[in-house]
């Protein structure tokens, strides 16, 4: 079978698999994310101070990644949400001791 024989037959399927995954920011309280938690894995870099968690999710928009932040993670510390679907909520910042800041979400389980 050809390349292009291979591709209509994944488009007419809807079997061709992503690889690549977007990024979510959290931006406005209200913003919404729901998905399948596909992996969690530690994060390093970028604005933070520590190693926070990646969450990988597969969404109706195609694979996410999204970064909830060290207080978030520390809600999670112990639990298993890998295969689980979550609906995050956005509720904006909160100041914290020493001018820091941290996110706070609404996170259930569908």
């Amino acid at each position: 079978m050809s390349y292009q024989e291979q591709l209509a037959k994944a488009k007419r399927k809807g079997t061709a698999k992503s690889l690549m995954v977007d990024i979510h920011t959290w931006k406005e309280p209200g913003d919404e994310l729901v998905g399948k938690v596909m992996e969690v894995k530690p994060f390093e870099g970028g604005k933070f101070d520590s190693t926070c968690m990646k969450y990988i999710m597969d969404t109706d928009n195609g694979m996410i990644t999204t970064i909830l932040g060290a207080a978030a993670d520390k809600q999670f510390e112990g639990k298993d949400v890998t295969g689980k679907v979550l609906w995050i909520t956005y509720k904006g910042k909160t100041d914290l001791e020493g001018g820091k800041q941290c996110n706070r979400f609404d996170i259930r389980e569908l």
